[in-house]
Formats: C-alpha cells, sequence, structure tokens
C-alpha cells in the first residue's frame, strides 16, 4: 500500500524484504535539518547508511515514499519495531528541541490519519512508559505510537514533539471520529417523471428502507 499523501518515490535498498508481523505501529522520527523529503532520501538510498523510513516528510510539507509498507525499514534499530511499525522521518530545526515546522507538523497529522483509515484502525495510543507501551496488547482497531528513544540511547523524537504528543494525538483521534460521524447515501434511482420516484420511494419503504426520501434536484 502507499499513502495517497505521497509526492515521490525513492526507493531505498536499505530494507529486509516483507514485514513479519502486521503492522500495529507509528514511528515518528526526526531528521536533524530543514531538509527537503528528497534530500533525505538521497542519503537514505546509499547502502552505506544503513538506514531508511517507510515515508520521509520533508521541511516543505512533501512525502517522499522511501520503503513499501509492506517491508521493513531500517529506523528504530530494533527488529521487533520496525517489523510492526510504518516508520516516518520528519525535517526538524537543527538544534533541541528539534522543533517541527507547521507544514511538517500537519503534514504528520495527515499522514497519520491515513495510515490509520487505510489499515482500519480508528484510535492512537500512546503510552509515555516504554515497558507498559511495548506490552500493550494492540486491540484490533487501534495503532500503537512509538518512539525511537524506547529502542536507542537518543533522542529522537526531541523534546519539542514530547511537549506535543498528547496534541498530537488528540488531533489524529480528532480526524479518525470524524469517520464514525459522516453519513454516506446511496441513490437508487433518478427519474424526470416525479410519480416514477414516489412510488419506487414507497416500493423501498414496503420492504423495510424506511429512511427512503426523494430528492430533487
Amino acid at each position: 500500500m502507499i499513502s495517497s499523501l505521497t509526492n515521490y518515490t525513492s526507493l531505498s535498498p536499505n530494507n529486509s524484504g516483507a514485514r513479519k508481523y502486521p503492522v500495529t505501529r507509528i514511528t515518528p522520527h526526526i531528521v536533524v535539518g530543514q531538509f527537503p523529503a528528497l534530500t533525505v532520501a538521497s542519503w537514505f538510498n546509499k547502502d552505506e547508511r544503513d538506514a531508511s523510513a517507510n515515508y520521509i516528510i520533508g521541511c516543505d510539507g512533501e512525502v517522499v515514499l522511501n520503503v513499501p509498507e509492506e517491508n521493513r525499514a531500517w529506523t528504530s534499530g530494533n527488529f521487533d519495531n520496525d517489523n510492526r511499525a510504518i516508520t516516518i522521518e520528519c525535517a526538524s530545526d537543527k538544534t533541541s528541541p528539534y522543533a517541527l515546522n507547521t507544514d511538517v507538523y500537519n503534514k504528520l497529522i495527515d499522514l497519520t490519519v491515513d495510515i490509520c483509515r487505510r489499515y482500519n484502525k480508528n484510535r492512537l495510543v500512546w503510552i509515555a512508559d516504554k515497558n507498559t507501551a511495548l506490552t500493550y496488547p494492540v486491540a484490533d482497531n487501534e495503532m500503537l505510537l512509538t518512539k525511537h528513544a524506547f529502542f536507542q540511547r537518543v533522542e529522537c523524537w526531541g523534546k519539542w514533539f514530547d511537549e506535543h504528543v498528547d496534541e498530537f494525538v488528540v488531533r489524529v483521534n480528532t480526524k479518525l471520529n470524524e469517520d464514525n460521524n459522516r453519513l454516506f447515501r446511496v441513490q437508487v434511482g433518478a427519474f424526470k417523471d416525479k410519480n416514477n420516484a414516489i412510488k419506487l420511494c414507497r416500493e423501498l419503504k414496503e420492504k423495510g428502507y424506511n429512511d427512503a426520501f426523494i430528492k430533487e434536484v
């Protein structure tokens, strides 16, 4: 699968092929420096880098697919997490607290929502305690948020995102919950003669479709 938010595809050879486990996690990372996504991809595409990500969000909010979602990227330095997570590298400021600009942050929200929707997840879960998070039994409708610092001694995802992670989860879940409140209608007929429309509407109601209605356009 590939997100419709993808602007470019620049595939890295640095991946382990097909995942060993189903996707149940999303792991945002930071790329230190306000770089375009294609620039970051060019680094990840070198064999000697031994690094990659499923997606890269550049400083302008553009998205590059770097490793197909069905494959394990080399991002977290952890076999288990990278086999379970869609990993997303995000351009950040060069110095602590490694802030994400508005374009990057908003695109990360939209990309996370898109991933959750396509995997039929309607709730993003964040647990700050590492041990609790990594033993959490993720429900079928949930996606677990994990961070690089759970697995290696690094600052990633940085103090800025630490301060915004609760807001991030709320914004993602708000968008996901909007899906549950949307109403979709199916038109079953269109007629020039209003009497024909009335007849079909009556027949549908007789069959139990009590919400059938006529709309003049």
